[in-house]
């Protein structure tokens, strides 16, 4: 999972921030992603080192989900959970559908920033080890983590579902659960065991979370569906609306997430 004591706030290498254009986001959505091209993302990946190497002041681009966790209890809200879950996975979608995979979603990079009109949005960053989508690559080394999905630790073709997966984990850091445990050693057999049940490890009100995984892991072979994925948060709750803002309090001019 994240280590703690050395994730910190991360600086933008390229970043998924307002939309293109390409995909348009719901009502009321509050997470947006850009990317220009993959190409522009690399070349501002290899400008900011060598301006950070030079000491140059780049802007704030908003702060580790996993660091305002510690502040926020180290744990969110149902309704909060839900709103993030839709922000990452919009995110990410928008992504895959300007042609890319991240292979690398974890706590550590993705940040959230309470803007000048109040809304806390949500942004990815780090596409240092991005690759277009199609044909899936074949890994070129090793992806295997805590939050790598069962066919990363397989050795299979890195898909969109892989993505996907890897934001399902990340919200288990916030319910808090850690069905894979802290030894690497052990992380496959337990994800393995996950897999086959993983609605054991949670209670009624966040049962969502191991819908979206089984819908995921189905989709794998009945191909993506934007519809059945993100109506498991629909149909969850109907008279909660997931694409609402993320509640927050601010202490001692700091963000704090409910």
């Amino acid at each position: 999972m994240c280590d703690r004591n050395q994730l910190s706030i991360k600086k933008c290498q390229n970043e998924a921030t307002e939309t293109d254009g390409q995909v348009e986001p719901p009502k009321n959505y509050v997470s947006h992603y850009s990317l220009n091209s993959f190409e522009k993302g690399m070349q501002q990946n290899q400008e900011l080192s060598i301006g950070q190497q030079q000491g140059r002041d780049h802007p704030y681009e908003g702060e580790c989900i996993d660091d305002i966790a510690q502040r926020s209890g180290e744990r969110f809200s149902h309704t909060n959970l839900m709103r993030i879950a839709f922000k990452l996975l919009w995110a990410l979608e928008t992504l895959h559908q300007q042609g890319f995979c991240h292979r690398d979603v974890h706590c550590g990079n993705v940040l959230l920033r309470r803007e000048f009109d109040g809304i806390v949005r949500l942004k990815i960053i780090d596409f240092a080890l991005s690759l277009p989508l199609n044909p899936p690559p074949m890994p070129e080394l090793n992806l295997t983590s805590w939050h790598a999905s069962l066919p990363v630790w397989w050795g299979e073709a890195y898909t969109r579902f892989d993505d996907f997966t890897s934001a399902i984990f990340l919200l288990l850091w916030f319910v808090p659960v850690n069905p894979f445990g802290d030894v690497r050693t052990e992380y496959l057999v337990k994800k393995e065991k996950f897999d086959e049940n993983p609605h054991v490890w949670f209670n009624d009100e966040v049962e969502w979370i191991p819908n979206l995984y089984t819908s995921i892991q189905l989709q794998r072979t009945s191909g993506y569906s934007h519809t059945d994925l993100f109506n498991v948060m629909y149909k969850f709750d109907p008279n909660f609306d997931p694409t609402s803002p993320i509640a927050y309090r601010v202490v001692d001019n700091q963000l704090t997430i409910e």
